[in-house]
């Protein structure tokens, strides 16, 4: 492999013209319920009552204080509010009719983040995408004689639309962990953002991966050293640049990756005729060299980018982390569920390859710090 500079080059990625990116998610999942009641009256609440959530097709269960109960009589609602580890609130609004006990004829759930921040969005994310992948789910509030079974039907769209806000937060709360940054997470951000985002997060979790490459640029010294380091045709050839010093831009702040090397496997020149002919004037001045890779892509490979520390997470939030297989096997099950019903003349053969489950490309998963799949 020729190394063709070892000093500092710049990458011009590939445009992929994304939009900027808006998450108007709402927040509310609502359901209608059948023969469920409540006694009335209804006790008084005190602070230690707690609220169950149990989702066996995940093994996951929560269990949160109520920190908010309101019985509004007039208008047959009963609503309540949990707190999940001050990341997150969960609202529990309950409509019914009133007899001589409380009819529910509607539940319906809000969940919110407390603030900003990546932890919680990913909490948030995670209890949308539970409940709304769940067979069944069981609310539970002894306090009130509450003990309902439950299943929410959410959209597939709605659901991959949390996932992958779930993805995002994930990947923000590493970048957080690693380089000791406390990050917001804005209302509106860009595809710049969104790139940011990815790349931090291989740098960290891999420290080597493929990235997407449109053109490198290099300034050389016209010497006859350098010239005897360029092919005299244009055919494709592999090249290592660098190392070079490397920082990104995220919603404001500046992180130092440090050191970065680059991997060509495919390179071509443009002007290469041209270039040829500075460098052999052999007079020391700057030439500038651009370097495109066939395939648009190139080997990135960071020395010492930030490091997540051992162990990176509290076992609650790992917990959550470790939902990610489950997760998706759920996911690709609905849409394997929805496009078996719409193929009912096809033979089970020809169904079965049409729905065969896609294999995902390993930078859409959630990975440990040691760069394997969780």
């Amino acid at each position: 492999m020729s190394e063709l500079v070892a000093g500092e080059y710049s990458i011009k990625g590939i445009d992929l013209s994304v939009a900027e990116l808006i998450t108007p998610y709402q927040s509310s999942i609502v359901s209608s319920v059948t023969a469920a009641a409540l006694p009335v009256p209804f006790p008084h609440v005190d602070p230690e009552a707690l609220f169950h959530l149990s989702l066996p097709d995940f093994g996951s269960q929560f269990t949160a204080p109520i920190t908010d109960f309101h019985w509004e009589k007039e208008s047959g609602r009963v609503t309540l509010q949990t707190s999940f580890a001050n990341d997150a609130i969960m609202a529990l609004t309950l409509v019914g009719t009133l007899t001589n006990v409380f009819h529910i004829d509607e539940v319906s759930i809000d969940i919110r983040a407390l603030e900003d921040k990546p932890r919680a969005e990913f909490i948030t994310s995670t209890l949308f995408a539970l409940l709304g992948l769940s067979s069944e789910t069981y609310l539970r509030i002894p306090a009130i004689g509450l003990d309902l079974r439950q299943s929410f039907d959410m959209s597939l769209k709605r659901i991959s639309q949390r996932l992958q806000m779930r993805q995002t937060a994930f990947r923000l709360m590493v970048i957080e962990r690693a380089t000791g940054l406390e990050l917001s997470i804005p209302e509106n951000y860009s595809g710049e953002d969104i790139e940011a985002t990815t790349y931090l997060y291989q740098a960290i979790v891999r420290r080597s991966f493929l990235w997407s490459i449109g053109t490198v640029t290099v300034h050389v010294p016209a010497t006859l050293q350098r010239l005897a380091l360029f092919p005299t045709d244009n055919k494709p050839t592999s090249q290592q640049l660098g190392p070079t010093r490397v920082a990104r831009k995220l919603f404001g702040h500046t992180i130092d990756l440090g050191e970065e090397e680059l991997f060509l496997n495919d390179a071509v020149f443009e002007n290469l005729g041209a270039v040829r002919r500075e460098l052999a004037e052999n007079d020391g001045h700057v030439v500038e060299v651009i370097v495109r890779p066939l395939s648009g892509t190139g080997m990135v490979a960071l020395r010492n980018s930030p490091r997540l520390p051992e162990p990176a997470w509290h076992p609650s939030i790992q917990a959550l982390i470790e939902l990610e297989p489950h997760l998706d096997k759920r996911l690709a099950d609905r849409y394997n569920a929805l496009a078996v019903s719409t193929l009912g003349d096809l033979t089970e053969e020809a169904k079965k390859e049409v729905t065969a489950r896609a294999e995902l490309d390993e930078d859409d998963l959630v990975c440990d710090s040691e760069g394997e799949r969780i």
